[in-house]
């Protein structure tokens, strides 16, 4: 046992520390992609609105226009060099011939951007044959945009003027790991608890199941009866919509219900006539005595109680305490009728069994809860 639940724990470290590595790696993959597309797109927006800015105010200018054409050499490199000034990601500037389709155009020849102006007159309606050519920098570009100029690298792009903007910095960082760690450690005391409480709870319910057994041989009627109760009582559960957890708690207590008659003389248990009131007060100890027996085993205090009040009745002339409606737990009152409509249902040494129909008058007519019967008798309608 100590080798399995060792095991266990290792397994369950391991388990935790792949699921949030394959946790965090793919939110920061995704958190990277997105952040690389804005960066993108930032890129993008910066240059364009910038080369546009170049073109209005330098190359759509009727004194631009015309220095070209006279080849002034004098007020063409005032104009570059202003322009240098004033856009720092351009790192050279000439006139070339050529020709531009519209204001101008981004292209990459051998990793290197380059964007061509067509040169207009202030109407920006006379294009000369001949085009400024320049040199783009994104290098620059990322820097103006980012504090921290590393915080980028320049990719291969088959783009135009498209980068390949790529974050670096890792994907995963010390404080990842860490988190990792610690997250693995959580898996690992939290899964070996709530496998120690699942093995305890399987073993001491599998103890009490002993217990029942040995009841059995001494009463033969109890062991199908109680199979059944459960059955029943579970049924009328999920008919009303408990919680799941309830309703595993209501199937223990419909399975050790009636535990409590281990206790009891088998020759009262198995009498074919009429009980005296001596032997009836013997059989009306086993909800105390089961609630002891079934109290003793950790987690199972609730379902001892259950058991303990499944003979209450919501007038208080049930036992073994008298309990009234409030006092007595919803989920004994479901258990009360599914033990009532079982017993009467099933041949007895001193009756024949009730039939469907005489069952639900008996059940009618009794200081039991009416909602509970009417969820069963639904059942039972739908079952035929």
């Amino acid at each position: 046992m100590r080798f399995k639940i060792d095991s266990a724990r290792y397994i369950l470290f391991v388990i935790g520390v792949i699921v949030s590595f394959t946790f965090f790696l793919s939110l920061n993959m995704s958190r990277r992609q997105e952040m690389e597309t804005l960066g993108q797109i930032a890129y993008r927006n910066y240059l364009e609105s910038n080369l546009y800015s170049m073109s209005a105010g330098y190359f759509q200018w009727d004194e631009f226009k015309s220095s070209v054409e006279n080849e002034d050499e004098v007020f063409i490199n005032n104009s570059f060099s202003d322009i240098l000034d004033e856009f720092p990601f351009i790192t050279s500037i000439q006139l070339s011939e050529g020709y531009v389709e519209g204001f101008f155009e981004v292209s990459k020849i051998q990793n290197i951007i380059y964007s061509r102006f067509s040169i207009y007159d202030s109407d920006a309606v006379d294009k000369l044959e001949k085009i400024v050519v320049v040199e783009v920098d994104p290098e620059v570009i990322l820097t103006t945009l980012y504090d921290n100029d590393t915080f980028y690298e320049i990719g291969q792009s088959d783009g135009e003027h498209q980068v390949n903007l790529i974050i670096n910095e890792p994907l995963l960082n010390w404080g990842h790991f860490i988190s990792i760690f610690m997250i693995g450690i959580l898996f690992r005391v939290s899964g070996a608890f709530i496998y120690k409480q699942t093995i305890r709870n399987h073993y001491q319910l599998d103890g009490l199941k002993s217990i029942l057994n040995l009841l059995s041989k001494k009463d033969f009627y109890t062991a199908d009866h109680s199979e059944e109760v459960a059955e029943l009582a579970i049924s009328i559960a999920r008919r009303l919509e408990f919680p799941r957890n309830y309703v595993a708690k209501l199937y223990a207590a419909g399975i050790l219900h009636d535990i409590g008659k281990v206790g009891i003389n088998d020759a009262i248990l198995n009498k074919k006539g009429k009980l005296t009131q001596e032997e009836f007060a013997m059989i009306k100890e086993h909800p105390q005595l089961g609630y002891e027996i079934v109290s003793g085993f950790t987690g199972l205090e609730e379902v001892a109680i259950i058991v303990r009040q499944h003979h209450e009745k919501l007038d208080g002339t049930g036992y073994p305490n008298g309990l009234m409606k409030g006092e007595i737990s919803s989920l004994a009152q479901i258990l009360t009728v599914a033990d009532i409509y079982s017993a009467v249902r099933s041949d007895r040494p001193y009756r024949a069994a009730f039939s469907e129909k005489e069952a639900f008058v008996l059940l009618r007519e009794m200081p039991i809860n009416q909602e509970v019967v009417d969820a069963l008798e639904n059942i039972v309608l739908e079952d035929d």
